[in-house]
């Protein structure tokens, strides 16, 4: 019988097929269908990928899709933080500093930083996405 956990994982992967190009012909648009699909059946990540593609790989690039994406991440991840991860808070966390997408606003951001680490974030993950200059 295939769960909820089983289809979510299984477009969350074929979202990745398509944003990295692993098997398939490379479609950002197409990988966040399946990005949003995998979030509606509550697949947090999910979202946060698909503002990853938004904010980083399409072009143009759109941010405010890109903060929808990550605010959508974060209220999945506060339903089920059992199966879900907090990178959300990070990328939001970035906007919120840059005033990409949303106005600039510092506390904000310290805040929804402080909670991704509390959440689980590690300084390691934070460290890797700055020297991939995602995040400042």
């Amino acid at each position: 019988m295939i769960t909820n956990f089983d289809k979510q994982n299984k477009l969350f992967d074929e979202g990745y097929c398509f944003e990295t190009g692993k098997g398939v012909p490379q479609n950002f648009e197409l990988a966040i269908q399946k990005y949003e699909q995998a979030g509606k059946l509550g697949h947090a990540n999910a979202y946060c990928r698909a503002g990853v593609c938004c904010q980083f790989k399409m072009n143009p690039m759109n941010v405010n899709r890109a903060v929808h994406y990550y605010n959508l991440s974060i209220k999945e991840f506060e339903l089920d933080q059992d199966h879900n991860d907090a990178m959300g808070y990070v990328y939001l966390s970035e906007c919120y500093k840059m005033g990409i997408g949303v106005e600039q606003d510092n506390e904000k951001a310290k805040e929804l930083m402080k909670k991704a680490q509390l959440y689980g974030v590690s300084i390691l993950e934070i460290n890797k996405l700055k020297k991939e200059n995602k995040i400042e």
